[in-house]
């Protein structure tokens, strides 16, 4: 998931027109505020938001778990 989320972030930062278009309609479509306020920050390296995303989503991760949520065994990713 990491590795999807900093291609995302790569191709936002790499074009001046896309990056004012996500930065004018980020705070409607992100709902997690430390997504805009961490995650799609310019600067970020991929370790950066690798970290960032385990910070941010593994406590909802470990409560799933407790409640009796399994492990997704979904499709991998061929991007």
């Amino acid at each position: 998931m990491s590795d999807i989320q900093f291609k995302l972030y790569s191709v936002i930062y790499s074009n001046d027109e896309l990056y004012k278009a996500f930065d004018k309609c980020k705070f409607d479509n992100l709902n997690a505020l430390w997504a805009s306020e961490q995650l799609y920050v310019k600067g970020n390296s991929r370790t950066t938001i690798t970290n960032i995303l385990e910070h941010n989503l593994h406590p909802i991760n470990d409560s799933a778990k407790i409640q009796g949520f399994g492990e997704w065994e979904g499709l991998k990713a061929s991007c």
